[in-house]
């Protein structure tokens, strides 16, 4: 009986460890002040970690650096919300000139694409 006591124990504290919710398991990039991001933060996050860890991946152009920054928006997917940043690179093929970063309002890193979806 010991024994049972003891194995109900341990299953339950090992599943509690791993259950947690309202966050995302992606790299976060900034971390807050407070609750959720600013703007700047998550700006600055994208800046300093997402573009040059991508580059670095060889994932997207080192020209990526000298991007210009052309809008950050609010979007809803349903009952989430995440920031879009959108940049531009002149350098580019028409078709991969805007580089879209998608981050949640705690400031972790959701996507990236050319195409905004």
């Amino acid at each position: 009986m010991k024994t049972m006591i003891t194995m109900l124990t341990c299953l339950f504290l090992s599943a509690s460890a791993y259950s947690h919710g309202d966050h995302n398991h992606g790299d976060r990039i900034t971390k807050c002040k407070k609750k959720t991001c600013t703007k700047d933060e998550i700006k600055s996050g994208v800046v300093e970690h997402v573009i040059p860890e991508f580059i670095g991946k060889k994932k997207i152009a080192a020209s990526w650096t000298k991007a210009e920054f052309k809008s950050m928006e609010e979007r809803k997917y349903g009952k989430k919300v995440e920031w879009v940043l959108v940049y531009y690179n002149a350098t580019e093929k028409p078709k991969k000139q805007k580089l879209y970063v998608f981050v949640t309002g705690k400031g972790y890193l959701s996507g990236i694409n050319h195409t905004g979806k």
